[in-house]
């Protein structure tokens, strides 16, 4: 499949590939409307082809920037949403450590585990595009749920049950924010993909209208501008999913987390 071929490159092998499609098609579509229509016989209606040109392009513009512009929320919003599920980690495993000995080990153990997971199991299937098991993410949730429950202690205990739950249910909405933006239906929906293929290709057979002297200068025209459209079009496609590809969400805040965790089996070490 085309997107998983794009997503498992870097940037610099796909999108000269890409760009360069761009140029072919368009500058050898040129050449075979010269064929059809040759420029002087255009020449004459130069200045109502050139004023269409300036009006497609205005239009296509604004298309173009409007999904650059949401592609780039989008991404934002998940690295955002990445950063607030590891603080809410990384905020339970320290307000538990004022609980009883036995406690902290349960739910440390718990959050260690859940975070291990998230960043092996669960980043490993964002990363390739494929569905992610969300069981063995929310077992550990409901464990760690349970655990929060059984303290029981009262007094100054309490203050941290319910600390620990305020964050626990800010990490349940950040965890299901993320695997919304790396579900099979994030991204550009695919009717926006064809509209702004079917204004590029507006764009470009509007400029084989304009009337050129030289047919080389021509040429390099209409590469010039499929070449700067075809690489608005990398940008929006290194952007439409978030966690592929070179410009992925990064795992680092998961792992920065881990860091201050205490492995099991290790407590006694440290």
């Amino acid at each position: 499949m085309l997107a998983n071929w794009i997503y498992s490159n870097p940037t610099w092998l796909w999108g000269p590939v890409l760009v360069a499609a761009f140029v072919v098609v368009s500058c050898s579509g040129l050449l075979v409307f010269n064929r059809v229509l040759h420029p002087k016989h255009r020449a004459a209606s130069s200045a109502e082809f050139a004023a269409v040109f300036t009006v497609i392009g205005t239009v296509y513009a604004v298309l173009i920037a409007f999904v650059a512009v949401a592609a780039w929320q989008a991404y934002s919003d998940a690295n955002r949403v990445v950063q607030e599920e590891a603080e809410h980690l990384s905020n339970m495993y320290r307000d538990v450590a004022g609980l009883e000995p036995a406690d902290v080990e349960r739910m440390h153990k718990l959050l260690y585990e859940y975070t291990k997971h998230v960043e092996t199991v669960e980043w490993a299937a964002q990363m390739a595009g494929k569905p992610t098991d969300r069981r063995p993410g929310r077992e550990i949730l409901a464990r760690l749920h349970l655990e929060t429950l059984a303290l029981g202690h009262g007094g100054k205990y309490a203050v941290v049950q319910a600390e620990v739950f305020r964050e626990l249910n800010k990490l349940y909405e950040a965890r299901r924010a993320r695997h919304l933006a790396a579900g099979a239906d994030s991204g550009i929906p695919a009717v926006i993909w064809c509209i702004i293929l079917i204004g590029t290709s507006l764009m470009v057979f509007t400029s084989y209208m304009l009337a050129v002297s030289s047919v080389r200068l021509h040429v390099l025209l209409v590469a010039l501008a499929s070449s700067s459209i075809a690489l608005v079009v990398v940008l929006v496609v290194d952007l439409d999913q978030p966690f592929r590809g070179d410009l992925a969400v990064s795992k680092e805040p998961y792992t920065l987390t881990m860091d201050q965790m205490v492995p099991p089996g290790e407590r006694g070490r440290k």
